[in-house]
């Protein structure tokens, strides 16, 4: 992997991050007037409505207020929120740590449970145990995620029905109550959306690990005499990272989107939630600036995952 192929596909990145804030701009522009709404949500004066119109450009041509706010975005300057008055960047600084927290710990479950269950079924495809797994998957992955989470609620407050006991917490938002305290609110949001993610994951790893168990190097590494663990580990699995990799940050999107509904089902005070208040509230500022900024996390997590499969893989670099 050369030096100019990561300038390639940084600026590559670039330019589908300027367009992904190009688009996102548009739909909101196509969209009811932010002033109108305001006007009719608040009893707001004209010479107030002006004066936002203003202070926002919105009285300004359409490519005009792209790139004036484009160049905020730039200098970290993500506007005022409409409704709070504050700095949207210090309200959505607030929320991030408590969603990447849920997402990477998500993230992290998803893989240690996909990886092994696809290992097992790929190594005994055809098999009843791959039958009765492949089964459970699909059905699972026909769950919405909402629904996980309501079901994962229901039972922990069943399980402390049985044994009197709180063992984990099933809704508001962590306390400062020590780091205890953070993690019972958090374990069940992070189960939800990892099982979320699982089931979609163990059937495409899986398919990349049959391909790969029937390749002819696996053959010739059983033919050596090697022991089937170390087939396995050493040669299958390493193999099958590259798609693994690919599959992580391609679902990335999925898995913001997961976590919002995630965030809503147990009234946890994160990104998504001041998404959904922010839609609720017609804060557009807010909201094009949160989306942007998930745009932006999905297209670095992409270009990153992406040189990253042209260095473990060195045929993906030749193409």
């Amino acid at each position: 992997m050369t030096g100019s192929l990561v300038m390639r596909r940084v600026l590559m990145a670039v330019t589908t991050a300027i367009a992904a804030s190009f688009v996102l701009f548009l739909l909101l522009d196509v969209g009811p007037d932010p002033l109108a709404l305001l006007t009719n949500d608040s009893d707001l004066s004209a010479a107030d409505a002006a004066r936002l119109a203003h202070q926002y450009g919105w009285d300004q041509p359409f490519i005009v207020q792209w790139a004036h706010w484009l160049g905020n975005l730039l200098r970290g300057d993500l506007g005022i929120s409409l409704r709070s008055g504050r700095p949207a960047a210090q309200m959505i600084l607030e929320r991030v740590p408590l969603t990447l927290a849920i997402t990477l710990s998500a993230l992290a479950l998803s893989m240690a449970l996909s990886v092994p269950i696809a290992l097992v079924v790929a190594r005994r495809a055809g098999s009843r145990i791959d039958t009765v797994a492949s089964t459970i998957v699909v059905a699972m992955a026909a769950v919405p995620g909402f629904l996980i989470a309501i079901l994962l609620q229901l039972g922990a407050v069943h399980l402390k029905s049985l044994t009197g006991t709180t063992l984990l917490h099933v809704s508001s938002a962590p306390r400062t109550n020590g780091i205890g305290d953070v993690l019972g609110h958090l374990v069940l949001p992070v189960v939800a959306l990892g099982l979320l993610q699982t089931a979609g994951w163990v059937r495409y790893q899986r398919a990349a690990l049959l391909e790969t168990i029937g390749s002819e190097f696996v053959t010739g590494a059983r033919a050596k005499g090697l022991r089937e663990r170390s087939v396995l580990i050493q040669h299958v699995l390493r193999a099958s990272l590259a798609p693994i990799v690919t599959l992580v940050a391609l679902d990335l999107g999925t898995i913001v989107g997961g976590s919002v509904v995630i965030e809503l089902v147990f009234a946890l005070p994160g990104l998504g939630r001041l998404l959904i208040d922010s839609v609720e509230a017609h804060d557009v500022v807010v909201v094009l600036d949160i989306v942007m900024l998930q745009a932006l996390a999905i297209v670095t997590a992409t270009t990153v995952s992406d040189l990253v499969v042209r260095w473990l893989d060195p045929r993906a670099a030749r193409m």
